[in-house]
Formats: C-alpha cells, structure tokens, sequence
C-alpha cells in the first residue's frame, strides 16, 4: 500500500506536479543551464556538430505545419508579450539594418504603384540610392523624410513607370 504525500494522487497529477517542479527548477537556473547546454555542444566533433544540424533541418522541414500552429498557439495566449516582443524587435533592432531600410522602401514604391519596368527593385533601389544630385536642378539630395531637397522617385502616377530621382522640389513642380 503506497505511503507519503502522494500517495492519493493519480498518475497526472504526478505528472502535471513534476512539469511544474522542472518549470520552476527551469526559471531559477536558466544560465546554469545554458552554460552546460553550451560546453556539451563545445564537446562535439565537427561531425557530431554538422549531424546535429543535420537532423535539425530534417526535423524542422518534417513538422512545419506542427511548428506553425505551436506558434499561432503560443502568440493567442500571449498576445501581449507578442506584441511587446515584435515592437521592441522591430523598433530596435531590425529596423536600424540596411536589409529592413531597403525592403521598407521596396515596399513603399510597391504600394504606390510603381512599376520598375525592365529593371529588378534591387537594381532600382541601387540606382535610387547611388545618385547624389537631382537629374533636374542638380542640386545636392539628402535622404530622410524632410527636406526640400530630399530624395524622390519621381513616377507617372496613372502608369506607374518611373522617370527620374529628383529633389522633392523638382518632383512637386513636374507633377
């Protein structure tokens, strides 16, 4: 006949008593962890280390469709940290990398009906931002938001088909 304080729960409640005993354990030692989980992988050959990716790879391409709904889950449960997370992210570290200032400004043109022609955006957006002076007045463009002599895609609005960078002076007079 089973003795002690567990002794009247079910095999669940065992369970459910140990996830949340290896949770706690999990939050008080988390650099502990990590250090160890870090001199473990130390440890590996260069070939332990490319199989371990490997089957990670293997893994991952095998259970997308498990790994997305895990997150949609995760985020409806914590829609809060979600967007705490996501803001923070974006605000402060990914918009300030050239990857993000590019595929921002990619986007933009793309909303306004741009149309690139025979050109790739990576190609436009490189020409866009290797020209110095307005194709116009020839005066010296900045980039930002403000500024009358600030960069501008000029475009024909009812094609889409670009024309020219100019300063936005320019671009406001042509129309």
């Amino acid at each position: 006949m089973p003795r002690g304080r567990f002794s009247k729960l079910t095999v669940e409640e065992r369970k459910e008593r140990k996830r949340e005993q290896d949770k706690r354990y999990r939050a008080a030692n988390i650099e502990k962890i990590k250090a160890k989980q870090r001199a473990s992988y130390a440890a590996l050959s260069e070939e332990e280390k490319e199989q371990r990716k490997s089957d990670m790879r293997e893994y991952a391409n095998a259970n997308v469709e498990a790994a997305t709904q895990r997150k949609s889950d995760w985020v409806a449960a914590n829609l809060d940290r979600s967007r705490e997370y996501q803001a923070t992210y974006s605000r402060e570290i990914y918009s300030k990398t050239d990857g993000a200032k590019k595929s921002s400004r990619v986007c933009a043109w793309k909303r306004t009906g741009m149309d690139p022609g025979s050109l790739t955006w990576d190609e436009v957006y490189t020409i866009v931002y290797s020209t110095t002076h307005c194709e116009e007045c020839e005066i010296e463009l900045v980039h930002g938001r403000y500024g009358a002599n600030r960069l501008t895609l000029d475009h024909d609005h009812e094609t889409g088909a670009m024309r020219n960078v100019l300063c936005h002076k320019c671009n406001v007079r042509r129309g």
